[in-house]
């Protein structure tokens, strides 16, 4: 599970229910926990916000992702770019808190001089 902070976790709800189709498994005036598929994050009450959560979340075509994400006003941070680990992108909730899209399934490029 991770975590990420706001200053209000039953309206940050919202983001992750309706933005990016997360179930809501609980909310509460202090904390919430929504899921999809194995990822799981806790939203919990901070003054604290704006932070690079360091949550990376698998989807199956990152410029898909990035196309309906813009659509639903979603700011970026990165666009769509091919990284060594997959195509990866990084966007902002609600509240300014930074999380990360990569597409599941990719093979990660192995750098020869590395092995």
């Amino acid at each position: 599970m991770a975590s990420v902070p706001s200053k209000d976790p039953p309206s940050a709800v919202g983001f992750y229910r309706d933005v990016l189709m997360m179930d809501v498994v609980y909310s509460g005036p202090e904390e919430a926990v929504v899921r999809r598929g194995s990822a799981i994050v806790r939203i919990y009450r901070s003054e604290r916000v704006g932070v690079d959560t360091g949550i990376f979340l698998g989807v199956d075509d990152t410029f898909d992702f990035h196309r309906r994400m813009i659509d639903e006003g979603v700011r970026f941070k990165l666009d769509p770019k091919r990284l060594p680990m997959g195509v990866a992108t990084s966007f902002f909730d609600g509240e300014g808190n930074l999380l990360y899209a990569i597409e599941t399934g990719a093979e990660p490029k192995i750098d020869p001089e590395v092995e």
